[in-house]
């Protein structure tokens, strides 16, 4: 999972896996788990996982990571816990867990008793202990303070209390601190907690709030010229609707409440801007009125803010210092302002001076039946669009993958290895490959020479089309235009780190299925060199693939017809065009698509389209033709058409005893699969995702991008669905039954069966 961090990270508590003492901006790291709850104290960091893993990282020197050794970790680890835990808060160097069983955890320093254990016998805990022999409902932990409220409502304190933030007194007197958890009267039926430095905030299950503790800055919600500091509960005058759906938090001096309509409502102190709008510090709890989007989740650290919003960005405010606003500055803010590329945002957290958020990689996707394949309407199409590579991949899956549209990426070759060992003075670095590589066959097409429908094919050794080109840069009239084409460099060079495939084209089953199957001895991935005026004849691509090529250097010229108008391109015997003209494209009933590829830029070439290119200048690229559950039902349909192609083309054999074998045996050296190839194809991915989701993990593909459990979900519904089409398919089952004791056949139909019971909802 990728989780981002930012502020400050003086003892490692950001989980980056550096010392860096701060970062100014959200900045990625990955852990193994998902986050269901991030929170941190001073120095150190808790989260709390989906599958209930508890993780920490940060200072340890009082062991509030739950780890013997004092050392600090600047990785999270898991704290192993023998019960479920629930819940979690952090203090300044301690912690406290609610578990499944309601039971109260405790861990760290118990300096002021804090931990509600003996001061002079328990300095600190380095693991998760019992610190409690009541059944709790809720926690929460202050600077040094600890608050618990039990099943029943009564509400427990324990630590710190100079301030009066325990609640009570002896005899008239305010403790200093205690090491015995003890009873706040004055105070029943609560059912929420929140603690900031010096002060506690309690809530009824009539929606009633009381608070206790330091009032210097009005974060009681009392007047502080009148009261200093409560050392009992005192009700907060509040007119809230809906306040028991409301959720409360609190930072050192401040307050919010986050209401059931998605509003906040804040109130105490605001020197750093923490309340969102410039005013004095307030003891009266007012509505947040500069954000206009309902706010989902809210957290508060120290003295700043960090809201997300209902769209699934993120707005920050408040204290600076540390860039625990990460807006890449450390003036403090005074108003919300969004963090630039956060959306899909599902989790934020916060520490003293520090901050997360988990983002959502794959879309959240509406699990749909999709038996029909979709009509791709493209008559409104009028250029094709260029996006950054910071449009995020729920945009691009949703605008470009479903309604099968083109687009041209910029800035996807700008941390690719490939830039730095490929190009050097401007041209491509020939001597590279000579220096660093080895002189292997490879594929090249001869541009002037026709063989039936495409272009001659050769093998060449490597050095030996590397000479070539060096000629062709000085002299090209007098030479044959060879193009290298479908080279194989990953397989060949499998220890070369040249390049990351882009997040949009990670979900890519065809790459995956061939990778997982090495004794296939295939795969789609390829590099492409050509000198200027190369170019590949008009087609589309294999299975009906989707494809996507990178200029790594050099521009081509691309045009693209959409599927269904290849039909008024074809020659008097009914064949595709070979090379199309000007004058063939002046066909006022052809929608035509012309983009100039620049370097650096990446073009997706959605299923069905065809295309013609050609080599502006010396080129070299990096393409991939795939296959997702965006596209499987277009290739199962094109598969289908090429069958009734091949049986019509040998029907006068069609009385022969094995002529559907025969079919199938044509249809895999035309298409690259038949029937029996393709169901094992889709039940290999299939097995792939059933396995993810019944391990409770993401699944990691291309480039470590890792798939979510809807994404998951969503491929098995679309492999489901055209599995049972190829199941009940005619040709299918006769094929079948003249293969009816191959053993990987009938797995694939128990799979099949196992698959569908999934999709119905049995899958734990």
């Amino acid at each position: 999972m990728r989780v981002n961090s930012w502020g400050s990270n003086s003892h490692g508590q950001l989980g980056q896996g550096n010392d860096t003492e701060q970062l100014l901006i959200p900045t990625q790291f990955e852990i193994n788990v998902e986050p269901k709850y991030i929170t941190g104290g001073g120095k150190h960091t808790l989260i709390l996982s989906t599958q209930d893993q508890l993780l920490s990282c940060g200072d340890n020197d009082k062991g509030q990571l739950g780890r013997k050794s004092e050392k600090s970790l600047n990785k999270f680890h898991i704290i192993h816990c023998p019960i479920k835990i629930t819940k979690i808060s952090c203090g300044w160097d301690f912690n406290l867990a609610l578990t499944e069983t309601l039971d109260v955890l405790g861990w760290g320093s118990n300096s002021f008793g804090q931990l509600g254990m003996p001061m002079d016998k328990v300095k600190c805990l380095n693991s998760p202990t019992n610190v409690f022999n009541s059944k709790a409902i809720q926690i929460g932990a202050g600077l040094r303070h600890s608050v618990i409220i039990t099943l029943k409502g009564s509400v427990f304190t324990s630590g710190y209390g100079r301030k009066g933030q325990l609640g009570f007194s002896f005899n008239g007197v305010t403790p200093q601190k205690t090491d015995a958890f003890t009873e706040v009267e004055d105070v029943s039926d609560c059912v929420d907690v929140s603690c900031g430095e010096w002060h506690c905030i309690v809530r009824t299950s009539k929606g009633e709030f009381y608070s206790w503790g330091n009032n210097h800055f009005g974060q009681l919600g009392l007047d502080p010229e009148i009261i200093k500091f409560s050392k009992k509960p005192v009700k907060i005058n509040l007119s809230l609707p809906n306040r028991e759906g409301s959720q409360l938090v609190s930072g050192w001096s401040h307050n919010c409440i986050l209401t059931k309509g998605g509003q906040l409502i804040t109130w105490g102190r605001n020197d750093f801007g923490q309340l969102g709008e410039y005013r004095e510090h307030t003891w009266k709890p007012e509505i947040l009125k500069v954000v206009n989007e309902k706010i989902t989740q809210i957290c508060l650290g120290s003295h700043h803010c960090v809201a997300l919003t209902h769209s699934g960005s993120i707005l920050t405010w408040g204290w600076n210092e540390h860039g625990n606003c990460g807006n890449n500055s450390c003036e403090n803010i005074m108003t919300p302002q969004r963090i630039t590329g956060t959306e899909q945002v599902k989790l934020v957290g916060c520490g003293a001076a520090h901050s997360f958020y988990y983002l959502i990689i794959f879309p959240m996707l509406e699990i749909c039946d999709f038996t029909q394949v979709p009509s791709f309407n493209t008559s409104n199409l009028k250029e094709i669009p260029v996006i950054n590579d910071e449009t995020d991949y729920s945009e691009f899956f949703y605008t470009y993958l479903i309604p099968n549209k083109p687009c041209v990426i910029n800035g996807i070759t700008h941390d690719w290895p490939c830039t730095q060992k490929w190009i050097k003075n401007e041209k491509i670095n020939l001597d590279y490959f000579s220096e660093c590589l080895e002189n292997v066959d490879v594929p090249v097409s001869n541009c002037g020479a026709r063989e039936y429908n495409v272009q001659k094919k050769c093998t060449m050794k490597l050095f030996d089309y590397l000479d070539y080109l060096k000629s062709c840069r000085m002299s090209f009239k007098n030479l044959d235009c060879f193009y290298l084409k479908d080279w194989h460099y990953i397989r060949d060079f499998p220890n070369e780190n040249i390049y990351r495939v882009p997040a949009y084209f990670a979900s890519d089953w065809l790459n995956e299925y061939y990778d997982g199957n090495p004794d296939l001895n295939d795969d789609y991935k390829f590099v492409y060199i050509g000198p200027k005026h190369s170019w590949t004849p008009f087609h589309a691509d294999v299975f009906t693939s989707y494809s996507w090529s990178v200029n790594v250097f050099g521009r081509k010229k691309w045009i693209l017809i959409p599927p269904g108008n290849e039909k008024y391109l074809t020659d008097s015997l009914g064949n595709l065009k070979y090379d199309i003209t000007p004058k063939d494209l002046n066909d006022p009933r052809i929608q035509v698509f012309e983009v100039i590829q620049e370097q650096g830029q990446a073009i997706f070439v959605p299923s069905g389209w065809h295309h013609q290119v050609w080599n502006l200048e010396e080129t070299i690229s990096v393409n991939h033709n795939w296959i997702n559950g965006c596209n499987i039902h277009q290739i199962w349909n094109s598969l289908k058409k090429t069958l009734s192609h091949v049986k019509a083309e040998i029907s006068d054999c069609n009385d022969m005893e094995d002529w559907p074998h025969q079919c199938q045996v044509i249809l895999s050296s035309i298409f690259g699969f038949n029937f029996r190839s393709f169901g094992a194809f889709l039940s290999n991915i299939a097995k792939a995702r059933i396995k993810a989701l019944r391990g409770s993990k993401n699944l990691t593909v291309f480039g470590g991008w890792q798939m979510g459990e809807n994404h998951l979900k969503y491929d098995l519904i679309r492999v489901v669905t055209v599995l049972n089409l190829l199941k009940k398919d005619d040709d299918f089952v006769c094929e079948y039954l003249n293969d009816s004791e191959d053993d990987d056949l009938n797995h694939s139909f128990e799979f099949l069966d196992c698959l569908n019971n999934c999709s119905q909802g049995s899958l734990k």
